[in-house]
């Protein structure tokens, strides 16, 4: 997959932080409702894995 840079802006709302996936992310990762992501850090750096609902896909 090609190398490509999208920011988002992070919202808080009673006390919890959120963001969007942009919707050239979900498409290129095929992210569907359901699906769980893992959010870790590694070595300095975020990593988020892709758990899907099924695995049929």
């Amino acid at each position: 997959m090609a190398k490509k840079e999208t920011l988002t802006s992070v919202y808080e709302s009673r006390g919890k932080y959120t963001t969007t996936i942009p919707a050239a992310i979900v498409g290129a990762l095929n992210i569907e409702k359901g699906d769980k992501l893992k959010w870790t850090i590694k070595d300095d750096k975020l990593v988020i894995e892709i758990r899907r609902q099924s695995n049929e896909r």
